[in-house]
C-alpha cells in the first residue's frame, strides 16, 4: 500500500494537471458503487459542474477539493491507481501500476471524472478496496484530526514524539509506529527502514527505549521520510509515480524485501523477517538490539 512519499508524489503530480478544470460528467462503475459515500447519486449531482480548487494530503489520505463543503476525500489503498488523461492524450499516471490507453477507459476502471475539452481524470482500482467519500468542510475537519503529526514537517518534535510514545508503553515499538493517529503516513516500508537505523528492534516495548534510542527513531524518521519524498516514493511491485515511473527511494532500502541478504552494514547478520502487529517485518539481528 502507498505510504506518505508515495501519495504526496501522486498529489503533487495530479495537482499540477487537474487543478482548475471543470467537472462535466462523472461515471462510476457499478461494481464500485458501494465504496461512494454518501451515495453515488449524491456524489455525481454534487460535483458535476464544479471546479477542482485543489489536492491537499493527510497521512496517506488524498482530499480534492471542490470549494465550500465540498471535500472528496479519497483513498488508494492497495491497487488504486489515478490517470490523468490531458487533450493530446498524454498520460499522467501515480498509484498502482496497471497499463491504460490514452483516452479510453478499461476493465479496471472505476471512476471517471470528464473534464471535457480538458482532459479526462480515471480512478482504477483492480481489488476495489479504494474508495471516495463526500463530506462537508467540518466533517473533512474531523477526519484530518484523526491523524497524528507527519513526520518530516516542522511541527514533529522530539518533545512531541517523546509525549507520543508515552501514550503506548506497552506497544511493541512496530506497531506503535504504523498507528496512523498517532505518527500520519509510516507504513511497513518506512516503519522497518526506520527501526534499522535507529539501531531498535521491532518487537520491543515502548517504554524500554532509552533516551538515546528514541533520538536516533525520532532523527531517522524525520530523514528517511523526507529523502523517500525527494525521491518520490519507493517501488517494490505496487507503486509508480504520476510520471509513470518507479519510485527512487528503492535503492536507498536496507531490510524491507531484502530478507535472505547479508547486512550491508555490519557484514555479519542476515536480514529476518517475522512477523509484527500483522505484517512482515524485517530487521538485522546483528544490528538491530
Amino acid at each position: 500500500m502507498p505510504e506518505l512519499p508515495e501519495v504526496e508524489t501522486v498529489r503533487s503530480d495530479l495537482e499540477r494537471f487537474v487543478t482548475g478544470k471543470k467537472v462535466i460528467k462523472i461515471t462510476i462503475k457499478q461494481d464500485f458503487v458501494k465504496k461512494i459515500q454518501p451515495s453515488a447519486a449524491e456524489f455525481v449531482s454534487s460535483l458535476e459542474n464544479e471546479r477542482l480548487a485543489g489536492i491537499y494530503r493527510r497521512g496517506k489520505m488524498l482530499v480534492f477539493d471542490f470549494g465550500p463543503n465540498k471535500k472528496v476525500l479519497a483513498h488508494l489503498k492497495m491497487t488504486g491507481q489515478f490517470v490523468f488523461v490531458s487533450p493530446r492524450n498524454e498520460l499522467t499516471a501515480g498509484g498502482h501500476p496497471i497499463d491504460q490507453e490514452a483516452g479510453k477507459p478499461m476493465k479496471f476502471n472505476k471512476v471517471h471524472f470528464d473534464f471535457g475539452s480538458a482532459g479526462d481524470l480515471f480512478f482504477n482500482d483492480m481489488r476495489k478496496f479504494g474508495y471516495f467519500k463526500l463530506v462537508g468542510d467540518e466533517e473533512a475537519e474531523r477526519e484530518m484530526i484523526r491523524f497524528g503529526l507527519e513526520p518530516h514537517t516542522r511541527s514533529f518534535t522530539i518533545k512531541k514524539f517523546e509525549g507520543i510514545l508515552e501514550r503506548r508503553p506497552r506497544w511493541e515499538i512496530k506497531k506503535f509506529l504504523l498507528a496512523q493517529d498517532l505518527i500520519a503516513g509510516v507504513g511497513n516500508i518506512y516503519a522497518d527502514e526506520c527501526l534499522f537505523a535507529a539501531g531498535i528492534r521491532g518487537d520491543r516495548p515502548v517504554a524500554s527505549l532509552a533516551g538515546d534510542e528514541i533520538e536516533k527513531l525520532f532523527a531517522a524518521l524525520k530523514r528517511i521520510m523526507a529523502k523517500a519524498i525527494k525521491y518520490r516514493g519507493t517501488s517494490v511491485s505496487d507503486y509508480v509515480d504520476g510520471r509513470g515511473n518507479k519510485g527512487g527511494y528503492a535503492r536507498f532500502l536496507n531490510v524491507y524485501k531484502q530478507a535472505g541478504k547479508i547486512c550491508h552494514r555490519c557484514g555479519r547478520g542476515q536480514i529476518q523477517k517475522t512477523k509484527l502487529a500483522g505484517r512482515g517485518t524485517s530487521y538485522c539481528p546483528v544490528c538491530q538490539k
